[in-house]
């Protein structure tokens, strides 16, 4: 029976009434068993939430028929008034089904989205099946009610590819992994079977359009995968619930519905191939309802500001008096709670006075009489010391789990974004590395310059020394946003004089460009300058500066703390020298840091901080301001040692002063590199071949690669670097420059293979019983810098080592026979070979394909050479021999060997690797249709597999694996592929999965 809760209410107590359903006993389909704890889940959840009377429907298996979930809407949400809350939640099956063109010509797929009632007794698909547009019909009274309406399903809708769910299942082996939805669409329904076609007909619908016949009311909707993708549960619960209300939990509700998703999309980013999504009708011109609504919190339910504690003590001068004030975010008008640590009780108090870092409490006599004079009080104030970053996660390719619940420890300092032009930094997850960058919206070449010193992913003491970070990060950006919302003009004059250059004002607001242009003596570009500031007030002030350097340091030492600016004086900036008369230097010196120059950035942003105050600050305060830097990226330390990297200000820490700090005027920063976009070669050369050293720190070449160079599809059909546009090496000798104009393929296989590997030796440390495996093959298997492979995406499940390097053929496998040394080493269970696709469709193509059809011959036979069979037969003696000493060497490792998909001779459509290898050969021999175009090459994929599926069965350890029609073609090919013979990211990903259902299947097989 339905089950209902009720919570007792005041006459001003909004209302919540949910309807919640919860189906896994299928009969007439595939059942699910976590939908109905998870059901009951968010129930228990509603149920205790603090603001609401509650009035729950819990529908769940037999309960949750077609008919009681309209029931349902039609009797039970319909009760709302306007200031109450709907919700209806759905964990189940998704599905879809045929549509009528002719009534939804809106529908671009030709198919309705369908929630799977239960369905028992029933006959045809309609009578189990609640189609999004009976949904949208039944959310229209509600949402006429008033009601703040909010929908949440945990199910597929119009989903069509599983293909994460085999890599989830391998990820987690032994657990039960399940995808929410019907693989089929159901046929079309008589438009009779609509629970809306008595009150509008079909006539009127085509008629109308649906827009008008079905209005859509205002509601917020959430789901939990994008349309092409599936929504899985583990162990019985559903991932999107389960993280929905983990975020709920952990924010204590107070999030708005944008933060919400935000923050469930990145938990469960680096998981699952699974993103939820948010949508609201978008019913004005403007979008400014959809706006507002998404900025709500969620439930409706008001948004407090994070809280601080602060402690409250008596001062016989001023009363009762605040450790926090203006600096912190205290502002007047307000109330705060004193908590007494010892009886706990609570007192309520005013805020009266804010002074710089202090707030004076207006305190009642009623309440005073309590308060002992000599004690210390809690106070919990709102709103302080809260600047939180928004953070972009993307991952690379790295561990499905690689993120374990990053967002717990960090409440309150890290708000997921999942729009990078959003975000403050991005976190990326790469090569078992973890690192900070600036967002790469305006410059893709952001994800390879690491802010601070990039992370392993095997350091046990990683999630800790990632969540220092992040709150130092959190910390050094209160800092530099701290203002004053008060006063809009600046205090003090601030002029900037360069060496040998004019001065000029600076207003605070726009960057002051300052050129690096010198070469000191020990090869150091440099330059100085001179800050001058002059207070032009007729009273005195305070002034401490902050130095805010780009490797997030806060350092007070370039002017006395609290210094004493008297009506009209000035002061230069500087670092204490004892060795001058004065005791401290009047400019400040400048230097192109080594992270910049090797990391390639246009320019670093640094600032100064001048916290202005009429009284001297706090030492507490001063204290707080003050950050040390976080460790930098590795660079070559051939000229200047690592620990000398700090910032782009040069400080001498033995001559300057102890901390402090406190502002409310910016000076920011420029520092131009003068040699952006150069490289020395003799510098390249070390960062991509660093030395033979296991304790090596090999993980500037991965950045490098992408910093200086770029994909050439222009010259051939292997993945190929060439130097980016723009970019010079200066070399000594002519033979040196060209040496870095194209990067060798060798060079680029070997780095790829260098930083693939580092995450291999991460995961034995991480996961030592994992499925070990070696891989062998070409770029399908290593793709360098560009698409996420095959090994890419099977290195998330196994601890996969790999001698693969794009542009190999067979005969490399065996002239290097690195393959062999590699299981000797990693004793694998499986061995993984790809091969075959450089020898008959790369160069050799050309060879392959007749100038004139043979008239003898029909099909695509009439357009091959006799070289075809050659080639094949060369091909298959060279797998033979590779097979062979893999069984006589290792006969327990298991073998697994596969074709390749249909790939695509290039035609009239342009996908993103142009490069046109195949197509153009059979263009030059004037074969143009576009059917026999793709007939041949599905011709030598279909010998090669058949060849290769005979080969397999020739050895008792090797299992043939078939990919054929395993990426999808879509009417865009750019959807699923990259260029002729490579899938793009989304294509290696469902042939991924073959790879793990077959691995899966076999793990527990003993070989024959």
């Amino acid at each position: 029976m339905n089950s209902i809760s009720t919570s007792l209410s005041t006459p001003s107590t909004p209302t919540l009434y949910a309807l919640l359903v919860g189906i896994g006993a299928y009969e007439r389909v595939r059942a699910l068993s976590g939908p109905v704890g998870d059901a009951k889940s968010m129930a228990d959840y509603l149920d205790q939430l603090p603001g609401f009377a509650t009035d729950i429907r819990l529908l769940t298996d037999q309960e949750a028929s077609k008919a009681a979930i309209i029931e349902g809407f039609q009797k039970h949400l319909t009760k709302a008034g306007p200031a109450d809350t709907v919700l209806f939640y759905f964990a189940g099956h998704g599905a879809q089904e045929d549509a009528d063109p002719s009534l939804w010509a809106t529908e671009t797929d030709n198919k309705l989205e369908c929630l799977v009632c239960h369905d028992a007794n029933t006959s045809n698909y309609y009578e189990f099946l609640l189609a999004d547009k009976e949904l949208r019909f039944l959310l229209g009274p509600v949402a006429a009610t008033g009601a703040h309406v909010v929908t949440i399903f945990d199910c597929c809708h119009a989903g069509d590819n599983t293909r994460g769910v085999d890599l989830l299942a391998a990820a987690l082996a032994g657990q039960d992994v399940r995808d929410r939805r019907l693989a089929d669409a159901a046929p079309r329904r008589p438009y009779d079977a609509f629970c809306f076609h008595e009150l509008v007909t079909a006539d009127q619908l085509m008629k109308q359009g649906p827009a008008v016949a079905l209005p859509e009311g205002m509601y917020i909707q959430m789901a939990a995968c994008e349309s092409d993708e599936s929504a899985v549960e583990v162990n019985g619960e559903g991932i999107f619930t389960k993280n929905l209300l983990a975020v709920l939990e952990a924010a204590h509700g107070q999030v708005t519905y944008l933060d919400l998703h935000n923050r469930v999309r990145q938990y469960m980013r680096f998981g699952y191939e699974q993103r939820p999504r948010v949508y609201v009708p978008d019913l004005s011109e403007t979008g400014s309802e959809r706006n507002q609504m998404t900025n709500r919190g969620f439930l409706n339910q008001p948004i407090d500001a994070n809280t601080l504690a602060a402690s409250a003590t008596y001062n016989p001068k001023e009363g009762w008096l605040l450790d926090v004030g203006a600096i912190h975010g205290m502002a007047a008008g307000g109330v705060v709670q004193l908590v007494d640590p010892t009886t706990q009780a609570v007192y309520t108090v005013n805020v009266g006075r804010v002074g710089a870092d202090y707030t004076v409490l207006a305190v009642a006599d009623d309440v005073a009489i309590h308060l002992n004079k000599q004690g210390s009080y809690r106070a919990a104030v709102s709103g302080l010391l809260t600047r939180p970053i928004r953070l972009h996660f993307t991952n690379h390719g790295g561990p499905n789990n690689d993120l374990p619940d990053l967002l717990t420890p960090t409440d309150g300092i890290v708000i997921p974004e999942n729009d990078e032009a959003q975000a403050d930094y991005t976190l990326h997850v790469r090569n078992g590395l973890y690192y900070i960058t600036r967002p790469a919206h305006a410059d893709a070449n952001e994800a390879n310059r690491p802010l601070i010193r990039p992370l392993s992913a095997a350091d046990p003491q990683l999630l800790s020394w990632l969540v220092d970070d992040l709150r130092h990060l959190a910390k050094w950006e209160y800092v530099k946003q701290l203002a004053n919302a008060d006063v809009s003009t600046s205090v003090l004059s601030v002029q900037l004089t360069p060496k040998d250059g004019s001065a000029s004002q600076l207003n605070g607001i726009v960057p002051a460009a300052v050129p690096i242009t010198y070469l000191d003596n020990n090869g150091q570009w440099t330059t100085t300058l001179t800050i001058q500031l002059t207070n032009p007030t007729d009273r005195p002030l305070y002034c401490t500066a902050l130095y805010l350097s780009r490797d997030f340091m806060s350092f007070p030492g370039f002017l006395p703390t609290n210094y004493r600016l008297e009506p009209g004086q000035s002061v230069d900036l500087g670092l204490a020298d004892k060795k001058l008369p004065t005791g401290r230097k009047t400019e400040v010196r400048l230097k192109l840091e080594e992270v910049i120059r090797q990391y390639n950035w246009p320019f670093a942003a640094e600032y100064i901080k001048l916290l202005i105050t009429v009284d001297p600050l706090s030492e507490k305060t001063l204290a707080f301001l003050n950050l040390d830097p976080l460790p930098s990226p590795p660079v070559l330390a051939d000229r200047l040692k690592p620990a000398e990297s700090r910032g782009g200000i040069e400080i001498d820490t033995d001559e300057s002063e102890p901390f402090p700090d406190w502002s409310t005027q910016t000076i920011s920063l420029q520092l131009i590199n003068p040699v952006y976009n150069t490289v020395r070669a003799d510098e390249l050369s070390q960062m991509l071949t660093p030395p033979d050293d296991p304790n090596y720190d090999d993980t500037l070449a991965d950045f490098v690669l992408g910093l200086y160079f770029e994909p050439d599809t222009t010259t051939s059909l292997t993945p190929t670097l060439k130097l980016r546009e723009g970019m010079r090496v200066i070399a000594l000798d002519d033979g040196q420059r060209g040496l870095w104009t194209d990067l060798k393929l060798s060079l680029a296989n070997t780095v790829a293979q260098q930083v693939q590997n580092r995450q291999y030796r991460q995961d034995l440390l991480r996961y030592p019983d994992r499925i070990r495996i070696v891989a062998e093959g070409d770029s399908w298997f290593q793709y360098p810098f560009l698409l996420r492979d095959i090994i890419d995406y099977l290195s998330g499940v196994y601890t996969v080592f790999s001698v693969a390097a794009a542009g190999a053929t067979l005969a490399d496998y065996l002239k290097n026979s690195e393959f062999l040394e590699a299981i000797a080493q990693v004793k694998p269970t499986f061995f993984l070979l790809s091969g075959g696709g450089n020898d008959l469709l790369g160069e050799t193509f050309a060879t392959l394909i007749r100038d004139q059809p043979n008239p003898q011959l029909t099909g695509p036979a009439m357009y091959l050479t006799d070289a075809f069979p050659i080639t094949l037969a060369a091909v298959c003696d060279r797998y033979r021999r590779i097979l062979r000493l893999v069984q006589l060497g290792y006969p327990q490792v298991r073998v697994l060997l596969h074709g390749y998909d249909y790939v695509i001779p290039s035609g009239t459509e342009k996908l993103p690797g142009a490069l046109s290898w195949m197509g153009e050969t059979l263009t030059q021999r004037g074969i143009n249709d576009p059917a026999e175009r793709q007939g041949i090459t599905r011709y030598i994929v279909d010998a090669f597999n058949e060849q290769l599926r005979q080969i397999a069965t020739e050895y008792t350890n090797v299992t043939y694996l078939d990919l054929r029609g395993t990426v999808r073609r879509t009417d865009r090919l750019a959807d699923y592929w990259y260029d002729e013979i490579h899938p793009n990211d989304k294509g290696f990903l469902s042939l991924s999965s073959k790879f793990v259902t077959q691995i899966n299947r076999l793990k527990t097989e003993p070989v024959a």
